[in-house]
């Protein structure tokens, strides 16, 4: 039963080590304030942009979890 925790805890913190930078760039973007990229809204393709941001990290986190093999 031992090693059925560890494999839980192991992946819930892998999963919250993949959403907490995500929360933190959504919580800075939805802040009131200027902000790089933001720029009035007067360009369509930033929303994207940082979306790509968002994504690239995702994918560079669980790749470097599958490289330390824990995920």
């Amino acid at each position: 039963t031992s090693y059925r925790i560890n494999e839980t805890i192991r992946a819930l913190t892998v999963i919250s080590v993949l959403l907490l930078p995500l929360s933190v760039i959504a919580g800075i973007y939805g802040m009131n304030v200027q902000l790089p990229f933001a720029a009035g809204g007067q360009n369509p393709y930033t929303f994207y942009g940082i979306l790509a941001v968002m994504l690239a990290i995702v994918v560079g986190l669980l790749l470097f979890f599958r490289w330390k093999k824990w995920f």
